[in-house]
């Protein structure tokens, strides 16, 4: 079931990470709608938290191939131990939130919410690089389907179907209890990360390979002359963008469209995880009779159609079933792009070209997130609150059938036989 020691111990250590994932994704844009009722403000928190995904991708990138990736994902555990304890601390010694205004703007608790919202979005570029460039140490290529699969497994499980319900019970019973919830299992994922054992790498010493800037290069010309992987990375930094113009808002849509409270909000979260996981169970199987490009494909339609349905839903239901089915697409979208990505990069490269990657593919949601609160404040005079709050999810849908039409092209299966073939002769 976990393959063999190393990985169970690197699998328990991103479940505790992942929870904790899970209930800051309910609890910090929750507790910034305590704190301000401007979609901006509020779209602020997932910015911080998502932004380093542009700026610090590519030096991630070299440090992960410079480095020892145990060390580093064991280094950025303890700071977002510190960090989430730290503000828990904050938010205790500031009291009930009942204290703060609900028509004003509580500037020193939403700097603080923002300033570690960056900080642990930082740790999270460094941590999940590393922690998808030590996997191929720890597990043979055969494997990496299976292993990614359950990895997608444990993510949804706990990042999207424990995580948000049990934000909402922390956030019912004290405002700080989801950071310090928070820090507990950032400290747990560190502890774990220490008895794993990993072949000892030996970083790069001669010549001007090991200048920063030389190594950067490497990595972002190595990508760029993989055509197959540079239109993978463009795809997944449109459809980001997309999602996160809807996340942007998500807390607000939920509140004033759904009329849910803390728990349903969390509730709703579930289902895109419960789809994962169906997801990561069904698409290892499906894939040894469906071709790669065919997956793909598939996944970006069920992406595309979900942000469409929710922008229309009125019921809770009906938006935690669209959600669900988008769920299985997005699973499926990254278990066969993160696999195919540490068959066909060299370990040499892998940290930067994945770096690199993630650049394109992730640095774009801090863009879309800012995009999805402009939306609502530009189409609020002109349609009124609800449709404006529906407008971020229906250019999202757009935006998907834009990039689905785009793959139809560009994504052939004999380009990615060949990558195969080659990764092959490499190895």
């Amino acid at each position: 079931m976990l393959i063999n020691r190393n990985f169970a111990k690197l699998w328990f250590a991103a479940g505790a990470s992942n929870l904790a994932d899970g209930v800051a994704l309910v609890a910090f844009p929750w507790i910034a709608s305590l704190l301000t009722r401007d979609p901006l403000l509020i779209a602020l928190v997932a910015v911080f938290l998502r932004s380093p995904w542009f700026f610090f991708s590519l030096p991630a990138g070299v440090i992960t191939d410079r480095f020892d990736r145990r060390k580093i994902m064991i280094g950025m555990d303890l700071v977002r131990f510190l960090v989430t304890g730290l503000l828990a601390a904050i938010f205790v010694q500031y009291g009930p939130m009942q204290a703060i205004g609900e028509d004003s703007t509580n500037w020193f608790l939403l700097l603080s919410l923002y300033i570690a919202s960056l900080v642990l979005g930082i740790c999270e570029v460094l941590r999940d690089n590393a922690g998808q460039t030590i996997l191929p140490s720890i597990v043979v290529r055969e494997q990496l389907e299976a292993a990614n699969g359950r990895f997608s497994a444990v993510e949804m499980v706990l990042n999207g179907l424990a995580g948000p319900p049990l934000a909402g019970f922390l956030i019912a019973v004290a405002i700080f209890m989801p950071l310090a919830t928070n820090a507990l299992a950032f400290l747990f994922a560190a502890f774990m990360m220490l008895w794993i054992s990993v072949p000892v790498r030996q970083p790069k010493t001669n010549g001007a390979s090991t200048h920063f800037m030389t190594e950067l290069k490497e990595g972002i010309g190595w990508l760029w002359r993989f055509p197959l992987l540079r239109d993978l990375a463009f795809i997944l930094g449109g459809v980001n963008a997309a999602f996160m113009m809807g996340f942007a808002i998500y807390v607000l849509f939920a509140q004033e469209v759904l009329m849910l409270d803390a728990a349903g909000y969390g509730l709703l979260l579930t289902a895109g995880a419960l789809g994962g996981v169906v997801g990561s169970f069904a698409v290892p199987w499906l894939g040894k009779w469906l071709r790669m490009r065919h997956m793909l494909l598939v996944a970006m339609a069920l992406m595309m159609l979900e942000n469409l349905a929710v922008g229309f839903a009125s019921s809770f239901w009906f938006a935690w079933l669209v959600i669900f089915v988008g769920g299985i697409g997005t699973v499926g979208w990254n278990i066969h792009t993160v696999s195919f990505r540490q068959r066909v990069i060299p370990d040499a490269l892998l940290g930067r070209v994945n770096a690199v990657y993630r650049f394109f593919g992730w640095g774009m949601m801090p863009i879309g997130t800012l995009l999805g609160g402009f939306v609502v404040q530009w189409f609020e005079p002109v349609l009124g609150r609800e449709w404006a709050l529906r407008s971020a999810f229906l250019v999202a849908a757009i935006i998907c059938l834009l990039l689905l039409f785009y793959a139809l092209t560009r994504l052939t299966e004999e380009k990615i036989v060949a990558a195969e073939m080659r990764a092959d002769r490499v190895a």
